[in-house]
């Protein structure tokens, strides 16, 4: 059986509030990352961060405060950490490299490095035609790296037109193994025959439709790979508006209580009024529990569901239009940038500041 070679983790977003429609719930992105050092001190194998380690360009104090401490858990073991930058954090001079001096930067994508006796390259987060041209180029080297780390979304995985950044065709075939961070889920496929490409999945869930069980990547130096989960918060979506539906929702209750995150559970309620006054009274008798209510009121006949897939349906079917009037392939920084601030799970004024230095400077 191989011996793991390192741990690559993606999408951190670290910020104390990352789900930010709803300011009472908080700590899941730092408790995530925690996870993730203590796993790597565990095995004692390198960490390679995969972008998006930040949830903007410029992170609080208290955030890069946070960022430093778990640094310093890995400098007193003299455990390596490597990022790259996802679209997120990108800046001229990384927030990880400036901020602490452990953390070792490989996303100029400039020369292989070696960890753990596996051959690595890096790249941060490119547009369409950047990241193009970094790998065609990467393909006309002898010397090839084993292991490609990308912040990407890539065809493959978003076949959707006008959603997707990379194609894993540009990779050269002989690499064997491409790691990325980005779309927020585990994803694996074969490129090509000996050629693998696995996304990291992220630490932790940002909105409905990113729920689920969360890990990190382990890569053996056979090149094989793994997944460890990751404890997360209990997310319940539930919806009340008859009395089966209530009594659903009580058993749910008592099953978020007895979790065993340290992070205190949500539930997530859609009621109807006349079941206002019991939910609420319900969830007062479980006191570890955050209760995040919409009230509905529906039409003679209606009858009330919770579709959890509607949000990422929005984002995939938002590209496809915006592609219809903006191209992608010439215009892909504009693409993005309008594609980000119609998405409201971001902030424009950090979107505006990620861009701002190509409106800044063209003429």
């Amino acid at each position: 059986m191989s011996e793991p070679a390192f741990i690559a983790s993606g999408d951190l977003h670290l910020n104390p509030l990352i789900w930010r429609k709803y300011r009472q719930i908080s700590g899941d992105a730092f408790y995530g990352f925690t996870q993730v050092v203590d796993l790597g001190l565990e095995l004692y194998v390198p960490i390679v961060l995969v972008g998006d380690i930040f949830d903007s360009v410029d992170p609080s104090p208290d955030i890069i405060r946070f960022f430093r401490q778990q640094m310093d858990r890995c400098m007193e073991d003299k455990l390596p950490v490597y990022v790259i930058q996802g679209n997120h954090d990108k800046r001229p001079s990384p927030w990880p490299h400036a901020v602490h001096d452990w953390p070792i930067y490989i996303g100029e994508g400039k020369k292989n490095f070696t960890i753990n006796g596996v051959s690595c390259r890096g790249y941060d987060y490119a547009t369409r035609d950047e990241i193009q041209e970094q790998l065609e180029h990467l393909g006309t080297l002898q010397d090839l790296p084993q292991v490609v780390f990308l912040h990407q979304a890539v065809k493959q995985a978003i076949p959707w037109e006008g959603s997707w950044n990379c194609d894993l065709e540009w990779v050269p075939e002989k690499v064997p193994l491409v790691v990325m961070g980005d779309i927020h889920k585990e994803w694996e496929a074969p490129v090509r025959p000996g050629q693998m490409a696995y996304y990291t999945n992220a630490t932790h869930a940002r909105n409905m439709s990113e729920l689920g069980q969360k890990s990190v990547l382990i890569v053996n130096k056979d090149l094989t790979c793994a997944r460890a989960p990751l404890t997360s918060r209990s997310v319940a979506p539930v919806a009340v508006s008859t009395d089966e539906e209530f009594d659903q929702f009580t058993t749910v209750l008592s099953e978020l209580v007895s979790d065993t995150s340290p992070l205190a559970p949500v539930a997530f309620v859609r009621h109807t009024p006349e079941f206002a006054e019991r939910v609420i009274a319900a969830s007062l008798e479980s006191q570890n529990v955050h209760l995040i209510r919409e009230e509905v009121a529906l039409e003679e006949g209606e009858t009330l569901v919770l579709d959890l897939t509607e949000e990422q349906e929005f984002e995939i079917s938002l590209a496809g239009m915006l592609a219809k009037v903006l191209d992608p392939d010439v215009y892909p920084d504009e693409f993005q940038m309008v594609l980000e601030l119609l998405d409201e799970t971001h902030i424009p004024g950090e979107i505006l500041k990620k861009h701002r230095d190509k409106y800044i400077n063209a003429e």
